[in-house]
């Protein structure tokens, strides 16, 4: 989950700076525009897809800490 709220936090700065650069007249504008469209689709369908295993980790769920070694090696 983290590894992908990282992700959409660096394609959201990638976002800005593109968005910046057109306001300026610099770099090549379909290039930024690609960029500006490649992160609104990871916020609309890689980032939820993240944001759904929230729930789950904060079950609070210790089945997985309570094992022992000697069950582990069974």
């Amino acid at each position: 989950m983290i590894g992908g709220i990282v992700v959409g936090w660096l394609w959201t700065r990638m976002a800005r700076t593109a968005l910046d650069k057109l306001a300026q007249g610099q770099g090549d504008p379909a290039f930024l525009r690609a960029k500006i469209a490649s992160c609104a689709y990871f916020m609309k369908w890689e980032l939820p897809k993240a944001m759904a295993v929230a729930p789950r980790l904060s079950m609070m769920d210790r089945s997985w800490i309570d094992i022992t070694p000697g069950e582990l090696l069974a």
